[in-house]
């Protein structure tokens, strides 16, 4: 069943009214805020049916992913958790991979479009060395510094989890000759030795030419 909330107001009644749906999805654009997603992880943390939870564009905030990063700490149900387009601190990032080091469940994160701050991807990066039950990570559409970029990747060769890394219209602070060879060599570090990667997904990533993917390809 999916459920759709359009205010901030319809919040505490629906998280009462939740208790044996297996799946919350689609909450896209209704603006809950911090306050709401705070009100929202209180449930989850003893919820024993959700399996899905999408929140894009609900202005999450540090309060509401520090609330749901705890949430996670106790959660065994949740499989799915999307933040896509929300503004998130590089804070948000760090008590999101407390909580996915203790956290034994969930497989699916998706965090497209959530920043153009390079801390906050530095921190994501520990996210993809930690994690042990993550099997399919999402990071389309972020905008990177060639340093987090690096370590994001570097972290990426060692996980033994990730089985989908989805990783396409990508924007780098760097000049794009320069961004060509770098996302080459890292890519094919990838692919040479991480050993648990079945579907690495690069689209609409204009940095790859044609001959890059052929490159790929071989390794």
């Amino acid at each position: 069943m999916v459920f759709r909330c359009s205010s901030l107001q319809r919040t505490f009644p629906f998280c009462a009214s939740l208790s044996s749906r297996a799946e919350l999805s689609r909450l896209d654009g209704t603006r809950l805020g911090s306050t709401g997603i705070t009100v929202l992880a209180e449930w989850l943390a003893t919820n024993k049916s959700l399996c899905a939870l999408s929140l894009p564009r609900n202005t999450v905030g540090v309060e509401g992913v520090t609330a749901l990063s705890q949430a996670l700490r106790t959660n065994t149900t949740l499989r799915e958790l999307d933040l896509s387009h929300n503004l998130l601190m590089p804070k948000c990032m760090h008590v999101l991979a407390e909580a996915l080091h203790v956290n034994t469940t969930l497989t699916g994160l998706r965090l497209c479009n959530i920043s153009f701050d390079n801390e906050v991807f530095s921190a994501l990066a520990r996210i993809v060395s930690v994690t042990h039950t993550l099997t399919d990570l999402d990071l389309s559409s972020n905008r990177i510094g060639r340093g987090p970029l690096e370590e994001i990747l570097t972290a990426l060769s060692s996980n033994r989890s990730i089985k989908v890394f989805t990783f396409g219209r990508i924007t780098v602070h760097e000049s794009e000759e320069k961004i060509e060879s770098l996302l080459d060599q890292l890519l094919c570090n990838v692919l040479r030795e991480n050993t648990t990667l079945l579907e690495l997904q690069l689209c609409s990533n204009h940095y790859l030419r044609s001959n890059d993917l052929s490159h790929l390809s071989s390794t």
